[in-house]
């Protein structure tokens, strides 16, 4: 039995404090589970979340992708980015969004950690397409969350 003053017992013990899981982020994790789900299921679902939307479109207009032009639209970034790709990107602004305070949004913004996070999971995106390891996204969400906690 686990002691609730001992370290493993609080961590336990603060898993309750954490949000659910948004209605729409649960919905495109549930869709995107088939990889051959149509885009454009997945886009209604997102459009329901401005945020998640504007999210979106920032990620597949970040220099990683290397598009020429502005991309405007949510199908057009989907079709960029991919079933999987959005999955983890969902993924991982879910998570951000959950441990997000006053604190955290400062570093976040002030700080450019939502930059510098981006960038290091473009980075381990590229590391493990050339390491040629079995990643699926793992590699991805795995950089941009490596700051957080």
């Amino acid at each position: 039995m686990i002691e609730s003053g001992s370290s493993l017992g609080k961590i336990i013990a603060r898993v309750g404090d954490l949000p659910a899981m948004p209605v729409v982020v649960a919905e495109v994790m549930a869709l995107t589970a088939n990889s051959e789900v149509a885009l454009s299921e997945v886009s209604r679902v997102i459009e329901r979340d401005p945020v998640l939307t504007a999210k979106l479109l920032k990620v597949s207009n970040s220099p990683y992708y290397g598009m020429r032009q502005v991309i405007g639209t949510l199908k057009l970034a989907l079709v960029i980015l991919g079933v999987r790709e959005v999955r983890n990107i969902v993924v991982g602004v879910a998570v951000l969004d959950a441990v997000q305070d006053k604190d955290t949004e400062e570093l976040l913004h002030k700080h450019g950690l939502w930059e510098h996070s981006t960038r290091v999971a473009a980075l381990c995106k590229k590391l493990g397409a050339h390491a040629k390891g079995a990643f699926q996204g793992e590699d991805f969400i795995a950089g941009l969350l490596h700051d957080v906690g």
